[in-house]
C-alpha cells in the first residue's frame, strides 16, 4: 500500500506540472486469465493509466488494483482485494533536450525511457527495473506506433537456500512495441479504435536457473511474449472496450496455464 501512495503522489505532482496530460480511469472484467501456479481465473480490476509531458519530459504510468469491489476468484487465491500492479515509464526525448531534429527515416522522436514494473500479490511479488531506448514512428495507416528496446534487471528480495536475498539480478532484454489505428467514424460522436501493444522478453538466463515451483521443480524460461489486442468504442469522454490477451511463458514460467488466452470487457473514462 505504501508503494501505491508514493506513485499518485508521483502521478499527482508530475501533473500538476505537465504542459499536456491525458488520464483514463477503467474498471475491466478479465476472464480465462492465465496462471503459472494453477488453473486460468477470472479477475475485475481498477486501471489508472496516463501520459504527461513538461518540456523534454514524458511519464507514462499505469496503476492496476485488483479485486476492487472486494471479490476474488477463489481458482487464484493469491490475488487478495487491493493487491497491485505498477508501471512506470519516465522518458526523456533526445531531440527536445538537444534542440535537434533527431528523426530519421520513419523515425520522428528518439528517447532515452526508463522502465519500472512491480507487483504484489502473494505468488509472484517482484520488481523489474530497465532502461534503454523509445522511438516513435511514423506508419502507413496507424495513428501511433511506438517501439522499445530495454535493458531487464531483476529485484530478489525472498528467502533462497534458508537465506534472505536481497540483489539485482541480470533478467535479460525486453523488446515492446505498441500502436493505435482509427477503424471507423460511425457518427460525429462515435469512433472505433483498435489498440494494441506486445511485448517479448529474452536472455532472462536467472529465470530459467533459479525459477521453481513448489516442489523445488525448475519451470523457469529464458523467454516470454505477450500480445494484447482491443477495441475500443469511443463516444466524447467515454469508451468501451472488448479486448484479448496472448500469452506465453507468462512471468517467465513453463507451467500449468501460463499460456491461457484471456479475454477482457472494459468501461472507461477519459479526463
Amino acid at each position: 500500500m505504501n508503494r501505491i501512495i508514493i506513485l499518485l503522489i508521483i502521478i499527482l505532482t508530475f501533473s500538476l506540472q505537465a504542459e499536456n496530460q491525458e488520464m483514463t480511469l477503467s474498471l475491466r472484467q478479465g476472464a480465462g486469465l492465465p496462471n503459472p501456479a494453477g488453473s486460468t481465473y477470472n479477475i475485475t480490476f481498477l486501471e489508472l493509466d496516463g501520459t504527461g509531458r513538461t518540456g523534454f519530459l514524458q511519464l507514462n504510468y499505469t496503476l492496476q488494483i485488483n479485486e476492487i469491489i472486494g471479490l476474488r476468484d477463489t481458482r487464484r487465491q493469491s490475488v487478495q482485494p487491493g493487491s497491485y500492479q505498477v508501471r512506470l515509464n519516465p522518458r526523456f526525448e533526445l531531440g527536445g533536450f538537444l534542440d535537434q531534429d533527431l528523426s530519421w527515416g520513419p523515425i520522428f522522436k528518439w528517447y532515452l525511457a526508463a522502465l519500472y514494473e512491480g507487483r504484489a500479490d502473494q505468488q509472484f511479488a517482484g520488481d523489474f527495473y530497465s532502461i534503454g531506448v523509445r522511438t516513435d514512428l511514423e506508419i502507413p495507416y496507424l495513428k501511433e506506433f511506438s517501439f522499445d528496446f530495454y535493458k531487464q534487471y531483476e529485484h530478489v528480495n525472498r528467502m533462497k537456500n534458508n537465506e534472505w536475498k536481497d540483489s539485482f539480478e541480470d533478467a535479460g532484454w525486453l523488446l515492446r512495441c505498441d500502436w493505435k489505428l482509427g477503424l471507423k467514424n460511425i457518427a460525429d460522436d462515435l469512433i472505433v479504435t483498435y489498440e494494441g501493444w506486445a511485448g517479448i522478453g529474452f536472455a532472462n538466463k536467472w529465470a530459467k536457473d533459479n525459477y521453481l515451483n513448489n516442489a523445488e521443480e525448475a519451470i523457469g524460461t529464458a523467454g516470454e511474449w505477450q500480445m494484447f489486442n482491443g477495441i475500443f468504442w469511443n463516444t466524447g469522454k467515454w469508451a468501451i472496450s472488448t479486448s484479448f490477451k496472448l500469452n506465453r511463458y507468462l512471468h517467465y514460467r513453463d507451467s500449468n496455464t501460463h499460456d491461457a488466452l484471456s479475454i477482457y470487457f472494459g468501461l472507461h473514462r477519459k479526463f
